[in-house]
């Protein structure tokens, strides 16, 4: 049996007829699996699975995935270069499945989520390493204040 994976896993959803997909010379295009983030029927739609499942497997948290995900058919998509909205911001993979303890996912987290702050929460522009640096020491006493396990930083980390 030949299987064939789409980009994003949403090949099934997208032949559903649900008018998610992009649209791409006035045609959908179903053969690459991107939802497209200009339809505010995708988000309907998404929410409504997400409602189904939540019902059956309750949780706080839940991984919707879209992190292999390409953007290539949004910058082509007729709607979704239109309505950009969803090609803002920034993200951090953190896989937790061979982490055997909550203080090792701390250590495996921090200073990696100030990092990531500091990214989001900057203008955009050249980074200054030896800036961040100063200003994560902040940070570290927090941290430990708290009790939380961390990655020390090594001679390595020291700037310039």
């Amino acid at each position: 049996m030949h299987t064939s994976i789409q980009s994003g896993h949403c090949s099934a959803l997208m032949r559903a007829g649900l008018n998610i997909e992009c649209i791409l010379d006035g045609k959908p295009a179903l053969g690459r699996g991107e939802l497209c983030p200009g339809n505010d029927n995708t988000f309907v739609v998404l929410q409504n699975i997400l409602d189904e499942v939540l019902a059956v497997f309750p949780s706080k948290y839940i991984h919707m995935g879209g992190d292999e995900c390409g953007t290539g058919t949004w910058e082509k998509c007729e709607v979704a270069k239109v309505d950009p909205k969803l090609s803002l911001g920034v993200q951090a993979n953190l896989w937790g499945e061979r982490m055997k303890s909550f203080p090792q996912v701390l250590y495996m987290t921090y200073p990696r989520a100030c990092a990531l702050a500091e990214v989001a929460w900057s203008p955009d522009g050249p980074r200054d390493y030896a800036g961040f640096f100063k200003r994560v020491q902040t940070q570290f006493k927090r941290l430990d204040a708290a009790g939380i396990n961390y990655r020390q930083p090594t001679a390595t980390d020291q700037p310039e």
